[in-house]
């Protein structure tokens, strides 16, 4: 039996110093961030956002709020080249 309102953890990585360097970029990708979030919600599960993690400390941030409220999958949108300390800190938390 599949369970209503899966809570999903969804964070989309970036690189932040691609943001000086290519005008729009990081505009760009928190709307494919968003476009995203809400084809994940069409299928009825509730989200628990952590938005653009482009650095160690928002990678962390992610991490813990995904534990805190209670994020049963955690699914990530590589929008661009970002480095491993991006990535895997959501996952230690």
């Amino acid at each position: 039996m599949m369970k209503d309102n899966v809570k999903v953890g969804f964070f989309s990585i970036g690189l932040e110093t691609y943001w000086a360097q290519f005008k729009g970029l990081k505009e760009n990708l928190l709307g494919y961030h968003a476009q995203i979030r809400r084809e994940i919600e069409g299928y009825g599960t509730e989200i628990v956002d952590g938005g653009l993690v482009d650095n160690p400390v928002k990678a962390r941030t992610a991490g813990r709020l995904f534990r805190a409220e209670g994020a049963e999958i955690v699914f990530l949108f590589i929008s661009t080249y970002a480095l491993s300390s991006t990535v895997l800190p959501v996952s230690q938390e």
